[in-house]
């Protein structure tokens, strides 16, 4: 009887531990590839970061600009970009895991006819090998997509536009903020 609950118990540990390993390897490979350059053209070179930071200035510049020239609106500092990372760091990442799992397990048949409806986002060729790759490829879409809605979004202090600097603008502009704010 011990033995069976010490094998029990060393099932338990080892299925604890897969668990882990397969939750952490996911937000280890995001954090590292955050870190590069995104691949799609409309982000021009900066890393995932660097947009997170621009939009972050962005929509903290709007909103107090927006505060300014609208003072009798209640304008709420921040909720721009609290709101948006929600949605990146929620929706985005589970939405775009789905679409590479579904590349991933569907016949090509079967993917013309998932990308039909309305799931452009997903990737073509996703293998065992390339979905952490393929991922965060359909990742980036989907958070272009966003940066593409953004200007059409409901809250006027929200509506930043696209207009995404290379790394070099990003970081005159970080510069600028910087003075700015000790100003």
């Amino acid at each position: 009887m011990r033995t069976i609950r010490k094998g029990f118990a060393l099932l338990f540990k080892i299925t604890l531990l897969a668990l882990l390993v397969a939750l952490l390897i996911p937000i280890l490979y995001f954090a590292w590839r955050a870190t590069q350059p995104m691949e799609l053209p409309e982000f021009k070179g900066l890393t995932y970061y660097q947009f997170l930071e621009w939009r972050s200035i962005a929509h903290n510049d709007l909103e107090v600009k927006y505060k300014a020239s609208h003072p009798q609106v209640n304008v709420k500092m921040g909720v721009c970009d609290t709101s948006n990372r929600l949605i990146t760091f929620s929706v985005s990442v589970l939405q775009s895991w789905w679409y590479t799992y579904m590349a991933l397990t569907l016949t090509p048949d079967e993917m013309v006819k998932f990308k039909s409806m309305q799931h452009s986002f997903a990737p073509d060729n996703a293998t065992l090998r390339t979905f952490f790759p393929s991922w965060w490829t359909t990742y980036e879409k989907f958070i272009w997509s966003l940066a593409e809605y953004t200007p059409h979004t409901s809250l006027a202090e929200c509506r930043i536009q696209p207009n995404i600097p290379t790394p070099e603008e990003f970081e005159a502009l970080k510069m600028e903020h910087q003075l700015s704010v000790v100003q």
